[in-house]
């Protein structure tokens, strides 16, 4: 049988099964393609690093986009391999939804300022009156299980801060044994040994040089939260530039629940006239003055969100503010285990809130 290959049949061939032999390509592609995509170990939610802007801000400025990225390459752990951030406007309740079913989000940056669509009347007759909620109350009162609590239980009994120092404590001791985070030593021993149990199918780390190497990444990722506990509690407690914001919202059930949920960058109340008691004025037009903490409109640059700026003849203008910018801490606890954060690694957002803070302030 003469079955030797020649530049006729070939071309015969080809004329004929072209068609064939591209989709056995194709195919083999797609096969190829799943097997990566099937064997490659998943990023975890944990891994991922998710922030947004409420509905009614500015949204993120080029200048939070490279705070962002600086402080994703040179502060947050080797942990965080994916981050995002996301502007929320008239989708809100959509994409949130979608979100936050998988637990993608860490932080909300949201104004503790009136909400224009969200409001509601007292009085009657001629005394009724039109009030607004603030943007903290509307985002709380259908996702307060999303935030965490502050300062004291609230209706979340997950406390970030206990929850945070409750995990180093596992890692930090005195000399006789005793936790003690704050000024405690690193058990060095411990923290390597949590490691090889948590990646233990984590493909990253298949051989000992990488497991090694690992687990000095793993001793800093604890060092660093200390550092970063301790910096935040110096801007919230010594330096007082930030403060917890307690709010108040009906829930489903028709009923007040207050909770302090909320980081407020950048306290601001209005500038009072020593001499007439009444809300200080502009000298030269008229408005309304506001004393701030951060200097300069220093976080406005960062974000930010319009107000109507009101002046003592009823005229107001519109106004780029950054007043009473608050930022929320969200808890995934209320889903599946799978979709939660794993144990400590909330802290990776006292990374982001204490860049803003610096910048803000201008402190090196």
């Amino acid at each position: 049988m003469d079955a030797k290959i020649t530049k006729q049949r070939l071309s015969r061939m080809l004329s004929y099964d072209w068609i064939k032999i591209i989709g056995i390509i194709v195919a083999i592609c797609i096969v190829w393609s799943l097997v990566f995509t099937m064997t490659a170990t998943q990023i975890t939610v944990t891994q991922k690093f998710y922030v947004y802007s409420y509905v009614g801000n500015n949204g993120f400025s080029q200048e939070f986009k490279k705070l962002y990225d600086h402080t994703h390459k040179n502060e947050l752990s080797y942990e965080i391999l994916e981050k995002a951030s996301e502007d929320l406007g008239s989708e809100v309740n959509t994409i949130l939804e979608a979100r936050f079913a998988v637990g993608e989000g860490d932080l909300m940056f949201i104004a503790h300022a009136p909400n224009k669509k969200d409001s509601y009347k007292v009085g009657e007759g001629e005394e009724e009156q039109t009030l607004y909620y603030n943007y903290t109350e509307t985002f709380a009162r259908g996702r307060a299980r999303f935030l965490y609590s502050l300062e004291g239980e609230g209706s979340n009994t997950d406390n970030y801060f206990t929850q945070v120092e409750g995990y180093l404590s596992k890692y930090f001791f005195d000399g006789n044994g005793k936790a003690d985070w704050e000024n405690g030593t690193l058990d060095e021993e411990k923290v390597k040994a949590d490691f090889r149990a948590r990646v233990r199918k984590d493909k990253r780390f298949k051989t000992e040089a990488q497991l090694i190497v690992g687990e000095a990444n793993d001793i800093k990722r604890l060092e660093s939260y200390r550092e970063a506990l301790k910096e935040f509690y110096k801007y919230l407690k010594t330096d007082k530039i930030v403060q917890f914001e307690t709010i108040t919202y009906t829930d489903y059930n028709n009923e007040e629940q207050s909770i302090t949920c909320y980081l407020n960058l950048n306290p601001s109340k209005p500038r009072i006239d020593p001499t007439t008691g009444e809300q200080a004025v502009d000298d030269e037009q008229g408005y309304y003055l506001y004393d701030e903490t951060v200097p300069e409109d220093g976080l406005t640059k960062y974000l930010s969100y319009n107000e109507d700026l009101g002046k003592n003849d009823g005229t107001t203008k519109l106004n780029k503010t950054s007043k009473n910018m608050c930022v929320g801490f969200l808890s995934m606890n209320s889903l599946e285990s799978k979709y939660r954060v794993e144990e400590g690694f909330q802290t990776e957002c006292l990374f982001l809130v204490n860049a803003l803070i610096r910048a803000a302030h201008g402190i090196n």
